[in-house]
């Protein structure tokens, strides 16, 4: 396996898992992979065009409701960059009474509750949030040829030094590279946006293949895969990882940025 050298490395190290950044340069690419409920503006007009259908099928009030989310969903994306999650949850919630199953909203009002320490009301809603994906979302997205742009939701968000960082959860695990018994497999990514306006955007992987014992968090850039952190053999929780990227990303452990921490599932 490509790790095997890595491993031993690690191990040698007295399981010292911090791997320095490396100096790659790659495209901007990643918007086309993050979040739809972050992202795809397009999702976002689509919902607002059934919800004004559905409440007046004249389309008298497409052009108020529209602008009136869309609005909404700008200002609750700028809180929750801002960290400003208690101003970001009464935002959400309007909106989600306007959409109630709309995953646009529901992820965002999990970053929320995430932001606020409320972990385990975060955990509940992203069991929901998985149930109305299977419900309204699947069979259509399969239909779609199963594109990656619509393939997770973000749950957590947080900051490094030079990032927003957003970790995200796939709704099925996405195969990075190889096929059965020995495919490489993700279960979330890390994205990190710039706060800089002229900086490119860097994407870590959770991932792990049938064949091996432990997790992985590497970074993905054009030319190379940079190991992150090394998980035992059972899945760790996302904002765990989270905070292991942000530490990643500022080179070194010792500053976490700002983000809750949480050592498990359902605290």
């Amino acid at each position: 396996m490509r790790r095997t050298v890595a491993i031993v490395v690690v191990l040698a190290a007295v399981l010292t898992l911090f791997f320095v950044v490396s100096a790659n340069v790659f495209p901007d690419w990643t918007w086309e992979i993050v979040n739809p409920a972050w992202s795809a503006a397009d999702r976002l007009h689509a919902a607002l065009s059934a919800y004004a259908q559905l409440k007046n099928p004249n389309l008298h009030s497409l052009s108020d409701s529209r602008s009136d989310l869309e609005q909404k969903s700008e200002k609750i994306q700028a809180l929750l960059r801002a960290g400003k999650f208690n101003e970001a949850e009464p935002l959400v919630r309007e909106c989600i009474q306007q959409l109630p199953d709309e995953i646009y909203f529901l992820g965002q009002l999990e970053m929320v509750l995430n932001g606020q320490g409320k972990f385990r009301e975060a955990d509940e809603l992203r069991d929901n949030i998985r149930k109305v994906w299977e419900r309204d979302y699947k069979a259509k997205w399969i239909a779609k040829g199963s594109p990656v742009g619509e393939s997770s939701w973000a749950r957590v968000v947080g900051s490094s030094k030079e990032y927003d960082v957003f970790g995200v959860e796939y709704f099925v695990p996405r195969v990075i590279e190889g096929s059965d018994p020995s495919a490489l497999i993700a279960y979330y990514k890390v994205i990190a946006f710039p706060k800089a306006g002229d900086g490119t955007s860097r994407v870590l992987q959770l991932d792990k293949s049938a064949s091996e014992k432990y997790y992985f968090l590497e970074e993905f850039s054009g030319r190379a895969v940079t190991m992150a952190k090394m998980y035992r053999n059972e899945i760790p929780d996302i904002r765990a990882v989270v905070a292991d990227a942000i530490a990643y990303l500022d080179r070194t452990k010792d500053k976490q940025g700002e983000l809750p921490q949480a050592n498990g599932p359902n605290r």
